[in-house]
C-alpha cells in the first residue's frame, strides 16, 4: 500500500469515527451523549473539518453540543497558533541569507528583503549566532542587530515580517522584551512643559508591540488601568490623563503597532524607568470556516452556520451592469471584534467559482448594515455574458474571535 493511499485509508476511518460519534450525540441515554461529546472533543481540532453543519433541523441538544464542542476545539487551534515558534541556529560566518532562510525554515514565519523597495544596497553580511531553541524574535533582534537591518511595520502582505537597512549605525540598545508571540519595546522618549497656563509637565513613553508573522491579530487593546511603572528611586509614575483603554486597529499586512503612555514627569535625579509592566489584549482569529451558496439564480435569504458565525446570502441579484451579493456575517450574541473595529471583515476572501474552478473576484463592495454582532456588506460582480447559475458563492471568514492576554514587563528604560 502506497503512502497516499494509507494516508486516504487514515482518513476515512477518522471521518467514520467523527460521524459515529455525532450520531452518539443524539443516542437515548444522557450517559452515552456525554460521552460521545467529550470523545470528540478528545479527537483534538482535526475534527473540526468532519463536523457536521448546524441546521434549523439539528435537535435542540444536539445543537448545544455541537457549539460547545467547536468552541472547545476553536480555541485549542487558536492556541496553538499562537504558541511561540522557537528556533536552534548553529552557524558561524554564513550569508545573512542563509541564516534567515533557516529561520524562516524552522518557525514557518516569512521573512522578506524590502531593502530593494527603498532603493537600498542589499548586502548579505556574514552572520555568526549559536543559539539552543531560542524564541522567534530572540534569534531575530541578535540576527538583525549584527547584519545592521531592522523590521519594516508594513510587509503589504500577510504573515510576513519585512526588513530594511538600519539608518543610523552601531548596535541598537536591545530594551525589548518578549512574551510569547509578541515583542514589546520602548521605541522613544519625550519629555515635555507647558509654558502657557495651565503650566504642567508631562512624558510620553512610545511602546512597540510586534507579533510573530504567523498570527494575524484584528485589535490590540492596551487597558491603562493594568499599568504600573516606578523609576530607580522607586517613585511610582502615576498615568496622565488620558484614555482608560488604548485600542489599535490592525490593517492586514502590519506586523506591528504603537502606543504612546501618557505619565507623570519622574523628580530630577531619575536616571531610568527601573520598571514598567502592563498586560495587552490582543484580539485573534479562530479558524477560516468557508460557506458556499450555489443556485444563486433564485437565491433568497439562505443562511449557513458554522462555528461561532452564520453567514446569510440575503440575495444575489442583477443591479444595471453589475450583480449585488448582499453578505451578512452575525456572531451570535455579540463579539468584541464587531463591537471594537469592522475593519477585519472587509478582508474576508469573497469569490465566484466556476464548475471549471474559475475564480472571479468581486469590483467592490459597500457596507449596507452595521451592528453589534453583525455587518452586512454588498460586494460587486461582473459576469459579462455569464448568468448566475454558472457559479457558486464563496465566503471564507473566521469562526471565532480569540482574545489573546499579553502581560509584559520592561526594565531600565533610560531616561532623557
Amino acid at each position: 500500500m502506497t503512502e497516499a493511499s494509507q494516508a486516504d485509508e487514515s482518513q476515512a476511518k477518522f471521518s467514520k469515527q467523527v460521524a459515529y460519534l455525532v450520531r452518539q450525540l443524539d443516542a437515548g441515554s444522557l450517559a452515552e451523549r456525554d460521552e460521545a461529546e467529550a470523545g470528540l472533543m478528545e479527537l483534538g481540532p482535526k475534527a473540526l473539518d468532519e463536523l457536521p453543519e448546524i441546521t434549523d433541523r439539528t435537535p435542540a441538544e444536539v445543537k448545544a453540543r455541537l457549539e460547545r464542542i467547536t468552541a472547545v476545539l476553536q480555541k485549542l487551534q487558536a492556541d496553538s497558533v499562537t504558541q511561540p515558534q522557537l528556533v536552534t541556529l548553529d552557524f558561524k560566518e554564513a550569508p545573512l541569507s542563509e541564516v534567515l532562510a533557516e529561520i524562516e525554515k524552522q518557525s514557518g514565519n516569512r521573512i522578506v528583503d524590502f531593502r530593494g523597495n527603498f532603493g537600498q544596497q542589499k548586502t548579505d553580511p556574514k552572520i555568526s549566532i549559536q543559539c539552543d531553541k531560542a524564541l522567534f524574535w530572540e534569534a531575530i533582534d541578535r540576527v538583525f542587530a549584527d547584519a545592521n537591518i531592522t523590521a519594516y511595520p508594513y510587509a503589504g502582505e500577510k504573515n510576513a515580517l519585512a526588513f530594511v537597512n538600519r539608518d543610523a549605525p552601531g548596535l541598537p540598545l536591545n530594551l525589548a522584551t518578549y512574551s510569547g508571540v509578541f515583542r514589546v519595546e520602548p521605541t522613544r522618549i519625550e519629555m515635555h512643559r507647558n509654558l502657557a497656563p495651565p503650566i504642567s509637565d508631562g512624558m510620553r513613553i512610545n511602546l512597540q508591540v510586534t507579533w510573530e508573522p504567523h498570527l494575524t491579530p484584528i485589535l490590540v487593546k492596551f487597558p491603562f488601568d493594568a499599568l504600573v511603572a516606578a523609576d530607580d528611586q522607586g517613585t511610582d509614575l502615576k498615568l496622565a490623563d488620558g484614555p482608560v483603554t488604548y485600542d489599535v486597529a490592525v490593517d492586514s499586512g502590519q506586523t506591528s503597532v504603537d502606543f504612546v503612555i501618557p505619565l507623570n514627569v519622574p523628580p530630577r535625579g531619575s536616571q531610568t524607568i527601573e520598571s514598567l509592566k502592563g498586560k495587552l489584549i490582543s484580539l485573534v482569529p479562530g479558524r477560516v470556516e468557508t460557506f458556499r451558496f450555489d443556485r444563486l439564480a433564485n437565491t433568497r435569504g439562505l443562511r449557513q452556520e458554522k462555528g461561532g458565525v452564520q453567514v446569510a446570502l440575503e440575495q444575489f441579484r442583477k443591479n444595471r451592469d453589475l450583480y449585488d451579493a448582499r453578505v451578512v456575517v452575525r456572531f451570535p450574541g455579540g463579539s468584541e471584534a464587531l463591537q471594537s473595529h469592522l475593519g477585519w471583515v472587509d478582508s474576508n476572501e469573497i469569490y465566484l467559482e466556476a464548475a471549471d474552478g474559475e475564480r472571479l473576484e468581486h469590483a467592490g463592495y459597500e457596507r449596507f448594515l452595521e451592528d453589534s454582532d453583525a455587518i452586512g456588506i454588498a460586494y460587486k460582480f461582473i459576469l459579462d455574458d455569464r448568468e448566475p447559475s454558472d457559479f457558486t458563492l464563496v465566503y471564507k471568514t473566521p469562526g471565532s474571535i480569540v482574545s489573546l492576554p499579553v502581560e509584559f514587563e520592561l526594565d531600565d528604560i533610560p531616561l532623557p
